[in-house]
């Protein structure tokens, strides 16, 4: 919905940005960089840079020119108040206490229709 309402409002995305800003984008080859996507907003709602905090050794290389692994959060070097926040602590905290409670009444449904009441009632003996 944040996604449909952006491209509703017609706010420019990222790589549009960054292209009007610094004369080339990520992708210079993608036909729709100008539209948002669900996955764009949920990483950027994810991303604590806009608390101000800075991230390094999120990835790493197993062999050279080899596959890419996300390293441990223990690993990671983390720099909080490194730069300027653009939004809050707490509603960063929000959000992210939103995002856990989702994941944890996940309710999944395939291609059927969704009962009322899925997410709401449990059942005693197999908590489904």
């Amino acid at each position: 919905m944040i996604a449909k309402r952006l491209n509703e409002m017609r706010i420019t995305t990222p790589s549009i940005y960054k292209q009007n800003e610094q004369g080339f984008g990520w992708k210079p080859d993608w036909t729709h960089k100008e539209l948002w996507y669900a996955t764009a907003v949920k990483r950027i709602l994810r991303n604590d840079a806009y608390i101000g905090t800075l991230r390094c050794g999120i990835v790493r290389t197993v062999k050279m020119k080899g596959k890419k692994v996300r390293v441990d959060e223990k690993e990671q070097y983390i720099h909080p108040n490194f730069m300027p926040a653009i939004i809050s602590q707490e509603d960063f905290d929000q959000v992210k206490a939103i995002f856990e409670r989702r994941n944890k009444n996940r309710i999944k449904c395939g291609y059927d229709r969704i009962h009322k009441y899925a997410g709401l009632l449990r059942c005693e003996k197999c908590n489904k």
